[in-house]
């Protein structure tokens, strides 16, 4: 496929060997090329290439639409994109996560290449999340088990733009709102590809040592944006602000409840609830949402912690689950001011009990229709 130097990234693989003006080769085919390779086609003047569909490792190359190039010129690279791109309709929820995930790779190692955020390519990715946001219900909780490790990079900032998107539009916010929102939380880590690679590594090798810089992420990724057009203001000051804590004890500024928008509020919420499944893989998602409650409630906005605790649980009545005795039993009355502590009525025995009186027993996971 042809596509314009501008939108090449690492890995990509030259189909056929790139001649300079005197017509010898000065790149040759079947390489994968590298930033500096990036760096020195551009510096050559060289506006197409021919490469292969797929990367290095194995992966699909999606072409990034760069502002740099015209208009006539992007709507024939957006036409060989729409003939290439896969189906996203066709895949399940679970699927077009993975696939958002891939597509989020490639636009952050843009960004470690010093290419400028496209809003272009952060509203489609954002669209194509949130027209489908309403599917992620049966697996909100589970979102973040979906990422082997040393993926997560990839995934975090694709579950914080489902999660907040969903959780905004259960908030009863607009769709203009909803999408600003969204597209926040696929920004707000973006500052992590300016950062050492030990530092812009989620999992163990991102815990070792670096804690004061990395608390800087949010500020760089503030100044990736700050001049973009097409991002509301209010959604960049959530980038800046979704580590910040209502009480004071976030960063990277230390504000309070009163100088954070709602916006922040939202993703900070979504952000702190993804990360505690991703360290916690093996504890219940309603456990460790109802110990989230306890513990944060303090640093996060209470309102939206409620919200989210009646709206990420897929606990209709009828539903079957597991409890933390091991025993199974069927949801039959959801508590209103209880969402994660139904009534429950034990399979074996049949059993009436009420979560909400038996804070020994909780849910531990809901059972498909297999198990």
């Amino acid at each position: 496929m042809r596509v314009h130097s501008s939108q090449l990234v690492p890995g990509c693989m030259l189909l056929r060997p790139v001649k300079g003006k005197t017509g010898q080769p000065i790149v040759q085919e079947k390489i994968a090329i590298n930033r500096e390779h990036i760096a020195f086609l551009r510096a050559f003047l060289i506006e197409e290439v021919d490469v292969y569909r797929t990367l290095a490792d194995g992966k699909p190359f999606m072409p990034l639409i760069n502002d740099a190039v015209t208009k006539e010129e992007k709507a024939s690279i957006q036409h060989k994109q729409d003939k290439d791109e896969l189906d996203t309709a066709k895949l399940n929820a679970a699927g077009l996560y993975q696939y958002a995930g891939e597509y989020y790779c490639r636009l952050f190692e843009a960004w470690q290449a010093n290419n400028p955020v496209n809003m272009l390519e952060i509203r489609k990715l954002a669209n194509m999340l949130m027209d489908r946001v309403d599917e992620f219900k049966g697996i909100m909780n589970t979102l973040p088990t979906l990422s082997a490790e040393g993926r997560l990079l990839n995934h975090q900032p694709i579950a914080i733009c489902i999660m907040s998107a969903y959780l905004s539009k259960k908030m009863g916010l607009d769709k203009k709102d909803i999408q600003q929102i969204g597209m926040a939380g696929l920004l707000c880590d973006a500052g992590l590809a300016k950062m050492p690679e030990n530092l812009s590594t989620y999992g163990a090798k991102r815990r070792q040592g670096g804690e004061s810089l990395l608390r800087q992420h949010p500020v760089y990724s503030y100044r990736m944006i700050e001049k973009v057009p097409g991002l509301h203001r209010l959604s960049k000051l959530a980038v800046l602000q979704h580590h910040e804590r209502i009480d004071g004890s976030g960063y990277p500024i230390g504000l309070t409840a009163d100088k954070l928008h709602l916006y922040s509020k939202i993703i900070a919420v979504c952000d702190t609830y993804y990360n505690l499944r991703c360290n916690y893989p093996d504890r219940s998602p309603y456990k460790l949402m109802e110990d989230m409650k306890q513990d944060e409630f303090t640093r996060l906005d209470p309102g939206i912690m409620k919200k989210m605790m009646q709206s990420f649980p897929d606990l209709s009545v009828g539903s079957m689950v597991l409890l933390s005795n091991g025993k199974r039993a069927k949801v039959m009355f959801k508590e209103p001011n209880a969402p994660i502590r139904p009534i429950v009525s034990v399979t074996d025995n049949e059993e009436i009990i009420s979560l909400k009186d038996r804070s020994s027993i909780w849910i531990e996971q809901k059972l498909t229709a297999n198990e």
